[in-house]
């Protein structure tokens, strides 16, 4: 029994993150139509080293610049900033930091917004049920047709109508939607809508 590996509890992690395209329920927005959450995830016993690393970088990015804040677009457009930044990224792996990034795509966030909003309340599962992972690769699919076969304008209505909280226009979106649905074959899903949001 000796000669067993011994297991340690894995040290904690900082995660450090930071957004970019946040327009709130603005879905539509087309100057930015991607939402980007990204950071790094540092275990408590590198966070000395990684935070070393980081501050060589911020003092010969910053120059003598004090209290400026660190923003991409100045960042990368000062001279080297990109080299830097690349540089920056590969210290911190080289100590043992985790990089990650989700990018979302604002539209796909309205074809989503449509299924949670059409699908009727008697499908949707207790919040302890197991049914729940199955159910949401159910919306996710149909989010996916939604987005292949929805027209932008319909799209765009419904967006709206989620903005200013409009049951009149959620009503016409719902109706429209099941026109455009029947016009492209998808008999059963317009089925399986409810009859009101």
């Amino acid at each position: 029994m000796d000669n067993l590996p011994t297991t340690s509890k894995p040290a904690p992690l900082n995660v450090f993150l930071d957004e970019s395209g946040n327009s709130g329920r603005n879905y539509l927005d087309l100057a930015q139509p991607f939402f980007v959450l990204g950071g790094w995830a540092v275990r408590s016993d590198k966070l000395n080293d990684c935070r070393k690393v980081f501050k060589k970088w911020e003092s010969e990015i910053l120059n003598s610049q004090q209290n400026a804040e660190l923003k991409s677009a100045s960042v990368l457009n000062r001279r080297n900033g990109l080299n830097k930044t690349l540089d920056l990224m590969g210290s911190l792996l080289k100590v043992g930091a985790m990089s990650s990034c989700c990018v979302f795509e604002k539209k796909f966030g309205i074809c989503i917004n449509i299924a949670e909003t059409f699908i009727p309340d008697r499908i949707r599962p207790d919040t302890n049920s197991n049914l729940f992972l199955p159910y949401a690769n159910e919306r996710r699919a149909i989010a996916n047709f939604f987005h292949k076969s929805i027209s932008k304008d319909l799209l765009f209505r419904f967006a709206k109508a989620v903005h200013e909280k409009n049951i009149t226009s959620f009503s016409k979106v719902h109706k429209d939607l099941v026109d455009e649905l029947m016009e492209n074959g998808a008999i059963d899903l317009v089925a399986f809508l409810s009859t009101k949001p």
